[in-house]
């Protein structure tokens, strides 16, 4: 995360966060403060609210219900962290992010998730796998 905070700082890319994480926040102020320095996901457009050339985005298709089933494909009643997790990710994709971060990889990585959620468009990172991605890709040190 070091790393990806010291490519945002010399603008080779933008971190955002869904409007979730902070709920989920837990630990020093020291952390928190950090969390909360992270820039919000945009507002999705809304008709006759929202403005042109303002700062919201026109929403992305509302994938909830298949994300449910990739994510958690034999869950009937998921829990918090579980609504959690479906909802950080639609966010991400109605907000137009090019690219989901997350270090849970039991939930959106692993048993092919990952694989099928990039088949659907949907790019899937560990910091770690971001990381050496853009190296190999754009040659970032």
């Amino acid at each position: 995360l070091n790393t990806l905070e010291r490519w945002e700082n010399q603008g080779r890319l933008t971190l955002q966060r869904s409007s979730l994480f902070l709920e989920e926040l837990k630990g020093p102020e020291q952390r928190t403060a950090k969390g909360k320095s992270i820039q919000a996901h945009p507002g999705l457009f809304t008709l006759d609210f929202s403005v042109l050339d303002g700062g919201d985005v026109l929403a992305g298709p509302d994938l909830a219900e298949p994300l449910q089933q990739i994510l958690f494909p034999t869950t009937k009643n998921r829990n918090k962290n579980q609504n959690y997790d479906v909802e950080h990710l639609r966010q991400h994709i109605r907000t137009g992010g090019d690219i989901f971060l997350t270090m849970n990889t039991n939930d959106f990585i692993k048993h092919g998730k990952q694989a099928i959620l990039s088949r659907m468009g949907i790019w899937v990172f560990t910091p770690q796998e971001l990381v050496e991605f853009l190296r190999r890709l754009y040659g970032y040190d």
